[in-house]
């Protein structure tokens, strides 16, 4: 048997509240084939949380090592996913926890992810605000018709349950995250109106899972404009790949900074995910291509796993 550092992290939380965000683990091994990929997904399914994050300085142990450029792999309970932006935050939070000189000097401190699917992903520390910010590719999306989706009508019917399907202004896809981008109706000042109708959605899983097939969606969020401080609300369900509704979502947000820096024509937007649990993402489109996501995290569990 081997022992690894292991950490719980909430991700993405609310200031000065208790249990909120999205939790993660985070399962630090000395390089990615220390752990065959069978028993990471065993022991991702062991922890059942939505994700854990497996991080590494090496992809071999014969790999050069700099504490600063790491491999990084995310796992839900059923399946490897190719991006992960509160497992991300939560394996950065983890590792920032042990760097106790960078922090002593006060300037910001970034960390590298080389991943599978994504290429380098980074996670930047702003010990003042205690922020975490990651660099994402930017996902736009685009009007989806029931041509393009010949199952979409089924989808939203079975997404919507009880609530009427008229509440649904548009529908929208991202090809790089395969996610669908549902707006529900209502403007400023209607907000808490629309709000309560995201915060009412019950969506029928069993029957949504059987919906779609060709490996086509694997995630759907829903989103309404926000009110005061509050650019936009949303809340993200995932059946596809065993998270019937994720609390806070940062490739979520990759879709949805692209659509609502569009509809506000300006690039930084505060977005808050209504899930049981909530959370909060300050979003910041800085260059073509590209958002930062920033949040708030907490590590509520450190010691060692054994496998």
């Amino acid at each position: 048997m081997s022992s690894f550092p292991f950490a719980i992290v909430d991700a993405f939380c609310v200031p000065n509240e208790a249990f909120t965000g999205n939790q993660a683990a985070v399962v630090v091994l000395p390089s990615d084939d220390s752990l065959p990929d069978e028993v990471k997904q065993k022991l991702a399914a062991e922890l059942n949380l939505s994700e854990t994050a497996f991080v590494s300085r090496g992809w071999t142990e014969t790999d050069p090592h700099d504490d600063h450029k790491l491999i990084l792999r995310w796992f839900t309970p059923d399946v490897e996913v190719p991006l992960c932006g509160h497992a991300t935050l939560a394996t950065a939070r983890t590792l920032f926890e042990t760097m106790q000189s960078e922090r002593q000097t006060g300037a910001d401190t970034t960390l590298e992810f080389e991943t599978k699917s994504k290429g380098t992903l980074t996670a930047t520390m702003n010990w003042s605000s205690d922020r975490i910010s990651l660099d994402f590719p930017l996902a736009p999306s685009s009007p989806i018709t029931v041509s393009q989706l010949e199952c979409l009508p089924l989808l939203l019917s079975h997404l919507m349950g009880s609530l009427d399907v008229d509440e649904i202004s548009c529908v929208y896809y991202s090809p790089l995250t395969k996610k669908l981008l549902i707006r529900l109706r209502g403007d400023v000042e209607e907000s808490s109106v629309s709000s309560s109708t995201l915060l009412k959605l019950n969506p029928n899983f069993i029957e949504l899972i059987n919906v779609i097939g060709n490996n086509l969606v694997l995630g759907i969020i829903v989103t309404v404009k926000g009110s005061g401080d509050i650019d936009f609300y949303s809340r993200y369900f995932a059946p596809w790949v065993g998270l019937n509704e994720d609390p806070v979502t940062g490739s979520a947000h990759t879709v949805l900074a692209a659509y609502w820096s569009d509809e506000y024509k300006r690039n930084e937007l505060l977005g808050k995910q209504c899930s049981k649990r909530s959370g909060l993402v300050w979003c910041k489109l800085h260059e073509p291509g590209r958002v930062r996501l920033e949040g708030l995290s907490k590590l509520v569990v450190r010691g060692d796993i054994t496998v």
